[in-house]
């Protein structure tokens, strides 16, 4: 029978549509071999204890100092709530323009910074900006880092023209493709500045108002960025060894924007909006599941849009 200390798990399956945590069936802790995860630092205890009668029995015990890296992260939102003609995802992940293209809409958006120069540094000022600046492996124990950023919530609402054609699309479950990919690892910064579409490109050309068009915005969204480790595969006992991310540190932030349309110029628009970044926490063993990606949105018909608010003071 074995008895083990610490967070564990059999296994954590993570794809762009999946977060799973198997635990450790019961039957396992019976069996001659054990095998198993830590997913958080500290000195563990092992035992094994065998029943050699109903009155006898033994048992051997070791104790593991699990290692996990040191990582200092910091987490700024320097860029602001506005709108203009550029190149944004929606929440989704579509791109609004190809970067070769002439933009093919108007956004309202926090921040602009999506790419990176060739020495690794943002072009532009991204809305939220994730910044490691110590990162210190396990001795012996090389690896990689790993961001990944659940969407907790997303709310879009989207006032028409003609009111029975407004709606609102939600949206929950993991960012886009899995790891995150607006990164870049020689500076190991992760970036992000969602968007959405105010007016297409027909809109823009056009002038004018029709029943479809959009006339006013409301946004609402919640994050959670993280940064794991995965330890390098070796060589143990003749096979290769396995891994999984191990998720070390985790930041909360959200921000939210109101547009208002200002008549029938496409391009002229009221705006307001706040962004809000919480602070870095540890993870502690604590993994994050989920199940789909935030790709597949609901959108619901809302014919009695009013007036948007402004954006709600809720603290993280």
């Amino acid at each position: 029978m074995w008895a083990v200390e610490g967070m564990i798990v059999d296994d954590y399956k993570t794809d762009k549509n999946k977060g799973e945590v198997v635990a450790v069936r019961p039957i396992r802790y019976r069996q001659p071999k054990l095998e198993f995860y830590w997913v958080e630092g500290g000195m563990n205890r092992v035992t094994i204890t065998l029943n050699i009668s109903d009155t006898m029995s033994c048992s051997a015990e070791a104790t593991f100092n699990v290692l996990e890296p040191n990582i200092m992260l910091m987490a700024t939102a320097p860029g602001a709530v506005t709108d203009d003609v550029t190149r944004y995802r929606d929440i989704e992940g579509n791109l609004f323009r190809d970067r070769t293209k002439l933009p093919n809409g108007r956004f309202l958006h926090i921040g602009d910074g999506f790419a990176f120069d060739a020495e690794g540094n943002p072009i532009g000022t991204p809305g939220v900006l994730f910044n490691i600046q110590t990162f210190e492996p396990p001795a012996d124990c090389d690896g990689e880092l790993v961001w990944f950023q659940i969407v907790e919530s997303s709310t879009r609402a989207f006032r028409k023209n003609n009111p029975s054609l407004s709606e609102v699309r939600t949206a929950s479950g993991h960012d886009r493709s899995f790891p995150f990919s607006n990164t870049n690892s020689t500076k190991r910064i992760a970036i992000d500045s969602p968007g959405d579409v105010l007016a297409s490109k027909r809109e823009l050309t056009a002038n004018g108002l029709n029943a479809r068009s959009t006339i006013g915005v409301a946004i609402n969204d919640s994050f959670t960025m993280y940064i794991g480790f995965k330890p390098k595969q070796h060589l143990c006992d003749g096979r290769i060894s396995k891994s999984i991310i191990v998720p070390i540190k985790k930041v909360e932030w959200k921000w939210c924007g109101r547009a208002t349309r200002n008549g029938g110029d496409p391009n002229n628009w009221t705006v307001s909006g706040t962004s809000e970044m919480g602070s870095v926490q540890d993870v502690g063993g604590m993994l994050p599941t989920w199940t789909k990606n935030v790709e597949n949105a609901t959108t619901t018909r809302k014919p009695n849009l009013g007036e948007f608010q402004e954006c709600p003071d809720e603290p993280l």
